[in-house]
């Protein structure tokens, strides 16, 4: 039976960033295919590459005016902590690449997306 996303947590322990998280798109491993057709071939022949890239964590926050993201700061161990009686986590070296504040309408909650490039790979405990 899968698990419910309620208490979902990050952890930014270089810049010590905080935020209200709303939901979490977490990075994903890519693992580019090699195109080896050549004149000969009689159909498409591709060749595994060997490097994969983990790309993005995408977040929605609660958009707070005084605090923003580090934009510009450097690397760090962002921490996902999983609520399955807090024992699993995603450890990935990633830094921040976006933040846009949302729509902004009357009587409604203000949120922001923030987008993180992942700089290796996920650490799974």
């Amino acid at each position: 039976m899968g698990q419910l996303t309620t208490g979902i947590t990050l952890s930014f322990p270089t810049s010590n960033f905080t935020c209200e998280l709303i939901s979490i798109q977490p990075p994903g491993p890519v693992r580019k295919s090699i195109d080896m057709t050549h004149h000969a071939s009689s159909y498409m022949e591709f060749s595994p590459g060997d490097l994969v890239d983990w790309g993005e964590m995408r977040l929605r926050i609660a958009f707070l005016p005084a605090t923003t993201p580090p934009i510009s700061g450097v690397t760090e161990a962002v921490v996902i902590n999983f609520p399955d009686s807090g024992t699993s986590t995603w450890t990935v070296d990633a830094f921040f690449t976006n933040y846009e504040p949302a729509d902004m309408p009357v009587d409604e909650r203000m949120e922001a997306s923030v987008t993180l490039k992942c700089a290796g790979a996920v650490v799974v405990t």
